[in-house]
């Protein structure tokens, strides 16, 4: 575009140009027919120019059979997902005050796209752009995958549906993981999955990895509460991981003393929270209450399944 410009700049100071028709005093007059034919002749140089230095390079990179097809395609179309997706959410906040409680019915949220092509999210807690602190629904669509990268402070995820992989292994629905500071791993999946994923939010030292297959696990616990059994599945300082599973038709109380966030995983339930009357919810609610907050899940006719976590190692003082 700048030799568009710079042609247009130097056809507009001719002001005018040599003529076959002179007068008795053999004055240069102005034709503007020919004005218009060197400028046509410009104009057309130009854009051929443009077209051959942007256009076709760039299908050479990303079209069908481009010599660029492994990485250097792969980095271009990242380039142009991530302005495309992330421009607006630079330094993004969502439902980031841990003194608030909040209710987030997953299934009403919008799925945004990712830096990777098929990979889409369900954003129910952020703070920070691309590298954030978060509560996240990721969907893998078939054959998909993320480039390989680190988490510098850690990851959680639960495998929701479908079956989950990377270079530790392949991880089917109800597995839990978690992958301490400094690891790393390329997500991928054949046939499509979903997970609920929690980043950024280890202490340095929390460095155990964990891999539970919640359906195949035998370890459950039961609990002072009739139809209400537990499933342990992390314990780092003043942080609890578990699954509860409440029986239909009977209820889980909490008031936990310490921040306490809570996924439902599986069953329609009624949700009480303090004086608040009860109100109905569809599986993968997620909810965060500060400490001190009663909380009452109440099982439908189903039996409801919950991954709660209680406290934050990063945050002992909530």
């Amino acid at each position: 575009m700048n030799i568009f410009w710079s042609a247009v700049r130097t056809l507009c100071s001719f002001s005018t140009v040599a003529s076959p028709f002179r007068n008795n005093d053999q004055r240069n007059v102005t034709t503007p027919s020919s004005l218009s034919v060197k400028l046509t002749i410009y104009l057309s140089f130009c854009i051929t120019t443009w077209v051959s230095l942007t256009i076709v390079p760039l299908l050479v990179v990303v079209g069908p059979g481009g010599m660029f097809a492994g990485g250097g395609r792969r980095l271009l179309r990242k380039a142009l997902l991530t302005k495309q997706h992330y421009s607006s959410r630079v330094g993004m906040e969502l439902n980031s005050d841990l003194s608030k409680g909040v209710v987030v019915e997953s299934g009403s949220v919008e799925w945004v796209g990712s830096q990777m092509k098929g990979v889409e999210r369900r954003m129910l807690e952020r703070k920070g752009d691309e590298v954030a602190v978060c509560a996240t629904i990721v969907k893998y669509e078939r054959e998909s995958y993320y480039d390989e990268h680190g988490h510098d402070e850690g990851e959680e995820f639960l495998v929701l549906e479908g079956i989950f992989s990377d270079n530790y292994g392949d991880f089917p629905a109800g597995t839990y993981v978690r992958n301490p500071p400094g690891s790393r791993h390329k997500p991928h999946t054949k046939d499509g999955c979903t997970i609920f994923v929690r980043l950024r939010q280890f202490q340095p030292d929390d460095q155990s990895f964990t891999r539970t297959n919640i359906l195949e696990s035998t370890d459950w616990e039961p609990t002072p509460t009739a139809g209400v059994t537990a499933l342990p599945l992390h314990k780092y300082g003043s942080e609890t991981v578990s699954i509860v599973k409440i029986a239909p038709q009977a209820a889980f109380t909490t008031t936990a003393d310490r921040i306490e966030e809570l996924l439902v995983i599986a069953g329609a339930f009624t949700l009480k929270v303090g004086d608040a009357p009860p109100t109905p919810h569809p599986p993968l609610t997620w909810m965060r209450h500060p400490a001190g907050t009663p909380v009452t899940i109440t099982a439908s006719d189903n039996e409801v399944t919950v991954l709660r976590r209680e406290g934050r190692s990063r945050h002992p003082d909530l």
